[in-house]
């Protein structure tokens, strides 16, 4: 049936909605039932691709049902994408691992029963992919070196192993050299015709490494990444990830603040707003709060921290955050608010008794009520500031201004 070749091309060139459009056809004429089991088989495949773990289950569960002799190894293939492809795509929180180790199981029998299977390269970086989420790492490493010199039917599996690889070195052994020649290795056998869109993830992970390293370099690879992703078809999603890195390596400089809140306000308008907590958008908001605050644009600052604080209620350094808010506010001679932010601070540390072990806060609030000239809070705020400073910090400031308090209001 030349039929199934065609479907087959399309599939190949990702020609998925003529491919259905086919298959759905052929399903409504008389078929053999070699024919049936073919064509659910292009099926499944389709379904898997177009992100349907399910539905291509149901189609693989039916073949198997269906076979009178034992599991052809592609159907043991599909069953075991199927399972990591729900797995990835269930939403946070609703995972079941019992997919990976399925489909962890599915590859295992696929090498031991069938060591000659055309594309048994395919089923080693699956089976170490499989091995990372279920933090076998060694065993991942060594599924993807094997899947480096086995058969496959996809040119670009190579480049594949050689980024995981990379992942591996950089994230598991801190093995920084290691892990780029084997980034480099994947960059360069990426077949041309690759969809770019595994490039750019390549890059972005290139870049992290590099920034152990070499922060220009860093930089230049997060650019490659945002290049490509705004030629690719503006891949928005991606391009916001490049726009994330790119800020947090300037960030990192401490010295470019314009371009830090310049890759900010891209990343917020090619992003789609989250409806709840989001602990990126969190981050993007608190550097955006930082580099405003070096700009002297205070407002805009408070207004970021404040974002920053929205969208993680639950911030680990919120007691920071708020600290830099009030500082924003003194900054720009709002002394009152920074004092309401610096007590509402105290407050809730002693409704929850964890009493303020940072003496920056009443510092700050000490500073607050002497610009404000409310002398006695003020002095004793600096006293206990004095009263909780670590034994190594440099206490001399606040002691001359706890003294100038004292001598407008003697306590």
């Amino acid at each position: 049936m030349h039929e199934l070749d065609t479907i087959a091309a399309l599939i190949a060139t990702r020609d998925i909605k003529k491919a259905e459009v086919m298959i759905a056809r052929l399903l409504r004429s008389p078929l053999t039932a070699q024919q049936q089991a073919q064509i659910l088989l292009h099926r499944a495949r389709i379904r898997l691709f177009s992100a349907r773990p399910d539905d291509a289950l149901d189609d693989v569960k039916s073949l198997v049902t269906n076979s009178p002799n034992e599991i052809p190894p592609e159907l043991l293939e599909l069953m075991a994408d199927s399972y990591v492809s729900r797995f990835e795509l269930a939403p946070a929180g609703f995972a079941d691992r019992q997919d990976i180790q399925r489909a962890s199981e599915l590859y295992a029998q696929i090498a031991t029963d069938y060591p000659q299977y055309a594309n048994l390269g395919w089923v080693y970086y699956q089976h170490g992919r499989a091995a990372l989420i279920l933090d076998k790492v060694n065993a991942a490493e060594q599924y993807f070196k094997q899947a480096l010199f086995a058969p496959s039917h996809l040119p670009s599996l190579t480049a594949y192993c050689y980024e995981r690889l990379g992942f591996i070195a950089f994230y598991e052994a801190r093995q920084t050299h290691y892990a780029l020649t084997f980034l480099d290795k994947a960059i360069h056998t990426c077949p041309a015709d690759e969809p770019r869109a595994w490039l750019i993830d390549v890059h972005l992970l290139r870049s992290r490494v590099m920034s152990e390293v070499d922060l220009d370099s860093a930089i230049e690879a997060a650019h490659t990444a945002l290049k490509i992703a705004r030629e690719d078809n503006n891949d928005k999603k991606r391009a916001a990830s490049a726009l994330f890195v790119l800020a947090e390596l300037l960030f990192k400089y401490g010295n470019r603040p314009a371009d830090v809140v310049d890759y900010l306000q891209q990343f917020l308008q090619v992003s789609r707003t989250p409806p709840g907590v989001d602990v990126t958008w969190s981050r993007v908001y608190e550097m955006l709060g930082d580099a405003y605050l070096n700009l002297s644009r205070y407002e805009q600052a408070v207004n970021a921290y404040a974002a920053a604080l929205q969208f993680n209620p639950y911030h680990p350094w919120e007691e920071s955050i708020q600290l830099r808010m009030a500082h924003c506010c003194y900054l720009q001679q709002d002394y009152s608010r920074a004092a309401d932010i610096l007590n509402a601070i105290i407050k809730r540390a002693s409704a929850e008794g964890q009493p303020i072990k940072d003496y920056r806060v009443y510092n700050a609030l000490g500073d607050s009520w002497f610009a404000l000239g409310r002398y006695k809070d003020s002095a004793h705020a600096y006293h206990t500031a004095l009263s909780i400073a670590p034994a190594d910090v440099d206490v001399s400031r606040i002691r001359s201004s706890y003294e100038q308090a004292q001598q407008n209001y003697p306590l």
